[in-house]
């Protein structure tokens, strides 16, 4: 990817069609040479703007929404006194850029579940989703792109925790099955011990997720705290 500013960001680009058509193929693949009940997908989006800045404006992305919008979407993003965009919205243009971006994540989780149903019908399409990367995985709920999901738990203020699971439920809205994503340890923070954990686990059921899945830095203490997360959840 590029940023606004004109930096390689190291991070693939889902608005490239031949990246779309890799991570598909990698995928199709694994189906084809292992007996894998299916795939989770993870990184299936945009780099986080406050890390990377706003992307991505390689050529090929500009040239793309020129094509369709006719102009350049680094116009919505600086819209100088020479901008093509005097007469138009700000607003509307960047309405637009940001749903070109949506549409390309789209494009390659919905694309990727139709071809799975051509190789292994019954081997089911997940995806780990977050916040402000153009994932718009309410609507993959909604066209039936996704099995189920699992979206990011990474917050750790119990009373924070559970105000985002209820908003996961809601999201969700019942259409499909959904494992919410506990962090013991990641980089966006730490559970102090594993009661705290059960005690995610345990608000988790309370919204109606089905399952949880766990990330952590953490490994060998995961491993240790395993005999006391069974017994309690």
């Amino acid at each position: 990817m590029v940023n606004a500013d004109g930096k390689t960001v190291d991070y693939s680009d889902p608005g490239k069609p031949e990246l779309r058509d890799f991570y598909i193929q990698s995928a199709l693949n694994l189906l084809r040479k292992y007996d894998f009940d299916g795939i989770s997908l993870d990184g299936t989006r945009y780099a986080e703007m406050e890390l990377t800045g706003d992307c991505c404006y390689c050529d090929t992305c500009r040239e793309q929404f020129r094509g369709q919008y006719g102009y350049d979407p680094i116009e919505v993003k600086h819209a100088g006194e020479d901008s093509l965009l005097r007469e138009q919205s700000i607003a509307t243009g960047q309405y637009l850029w940001n749903k070109a971006r949506q549409d390309h994540v789209t494009r390659l989780v919905t694309d990727l579940k139709a071809q799975m149903r051509g190789i292994r019908p019954e081997a089911t399409l997940s995806a780990y989703v977050s916040r402000l990367v153009f994932q718009n995985w309410t609507d993959w709920l909604h066209d039936d792109a996704l099995d189920w999901i699992n979206p990011s738990g990474y917050t750790y203020p119990v009373d924070a925790f559970r105000r985002r699971c209820k908003d996961i439920a809601q999201m969700v809205d019942g259409r499909r099955p959904f494992a919410i994503t506990l962090g013991p340890h990641t980089s966006y923070g730490k559970l102090p011990d594993v009661e705290a954990l059960l005690e995610q686990i345990a608000i988790c059921r309370d919204v109606g997720s089905t399952d949880y899945v766990l990330f952590t830095h953490s490994h060998q203490q995961l491993y240790d705290d395993l005999p006391r997360i069974a017994e309690g959840a």
